[in-house]
């Protein structure tokens, strides 16, 4: 099972459905009918929409029967963390056996909000008794896309790093790492207990 509304969400079903669809069985979990138009294109997967993770209860039946979840949070969501930390409780409720975490790279030093909100996610499952994974990814380099008119018309790409370098990841290579920590066709708990930074 995986949370579907992100970028990545959506590209690990696509991922997972093109390489294990016969293997196992997939459900994304959508905030909105809109998002379950995107994913209802790919085959062998179950779309489930109108999860409302402020809603202790909303995850209950769509999490059920389910052995590993990759959790991903909304993009540009302020309340990222408490959305997370709903999902988490509501895995442990239904008996997931493994849950794999989209964080950010640096989230163990807390030094940014971004981070705060992340760690904040990985400490609750980590205390939460379920195995577990935190994949901390860097800068997809995917996004750089947006960043094409600074490119093409002042040859510069603008962040908050300053003079500071900074990795990237295509998000090819992260959905990688993803289905691997999974562990589609072994123990769910295989990769549990770790931390990957890609």
């Amino acid at each position: 099972m995986i949370t579907g509304n992100s970028n990545t969400g959506f590209a690990a079903v696509q991922a997972l459905a093109k390489k294990y669809h016969d293997q196992v069985y997939i459900r994304a979990l959508v905030r909105t009918n809109d998002k379950k138009a995107k994913f209802q294109e790919l085959k062998h997967v179950d779309v489930v929409a109108g999860i409302d993770a402020t809603r202790p209860d909303a995850a209950d039946d769509a999490l059920f029967g389910v052995d590993s979840c990759f959790i991903t949070s909304p993009n540009f969501a302020e309340n990222r963390a408490e959305l997370q930390i709903a999902l988490v409780d509501a895995a442990k409720k239904a008996g997931v056996k493994h849950v794999v975490l989209m964080s950010v790279q640096g989230a163990q030093w807390e030094a940014i909000t971004f981070a705060k909100q992340f760690r904040k996610v990985e400490k609750h499952l980590e205390a939460s008794g379920l195995a577990y994974t935190h994949i901390r990814a860097s800068m997809f380099m995917d996004n750089f896309i947006g960043s094409k008119t600074s490119i093409v018309d002042g040859g510069a790409i603008y962040g908050c790093h300053g003079d500071g370098k900074y990795s990237t990841v295509a998000m090819e290579g992260n959905i990688r790492a993803v289905l691997s920590s999974l562990s589609v066709t072994a123990d769910p708990t295989f990769y549990s207990l770790q931390t990957w930074a890609t």
